[in-house]
């Protein structure tokens, strides 16, 4: 019986410990993306910046992997996304200056923004939303910074 209890204690013992390991290996390749944001027109507002790793949630807030909502204090802002696992992502950033929670659009004659919007690799968009293949980045398990400039459709 002794036997059987020390078995029992030992493979629990090596559970535990492996555990651990598997937590600490998990937390080693969390990274951070640093966003550095230009373009802002002013300080009305604040700023919407969503992380999103798939091209199915692209541009839906709540299915951003984080959200930051971030005050204006000049026409730049930086942003860090902590605890960001390695793989394939996009950035939107909303100047949201009525501070309700969400782009705010045009509709007649034509869909437009009304507030500045960017995403991450600055790509030439001419009409509708930006498409997730042109604004994917990579990350992996060093640090990541990504540039993105705010447009206002006049």
């Amino acid at each position: 019986m002794r036997r059987w209890v020390r078995s029992v204690r030992a493979l629990m013992l090596s559970a535990l410990v492996l555990g651990i390991g598997m937590q600490a290996a998990q937390a080693q390749s969390l990274t951070t993306v640093t966003v550095m944001i230009a373009g802002f027109r002013n300080v009305e507002g604040v700023a919407l910046v969503t992380l999103y790793d798939s091209e199915q949630n692209w541009l839906k807030m709540p299915k951003a992997v984080q959200v930051v909502r971030a005050p204006l204090k000049g026409s730049e802002l930086r942003i860090d996304f902590k605890d960001v696992k390695p793989g394939t992502y996009a950035l939107q950033v909303v100047h949201d200056e009525n501070k309700n929670n969400k782009l705010d659009m045009r509709w007649l004659p034509y869909p437009k923004p009304i507030e500045g919007v960017g995403v991450s690799n600055d790509p030439d968009n001419k009409a509708g939303a930006p498409k997730w293949e042109a604004a994917k980045f990579d990350v992996g398990p060093a640090p990541a910074s990504i540039k993105v400039t705010v447009r206002y459709v006049e």
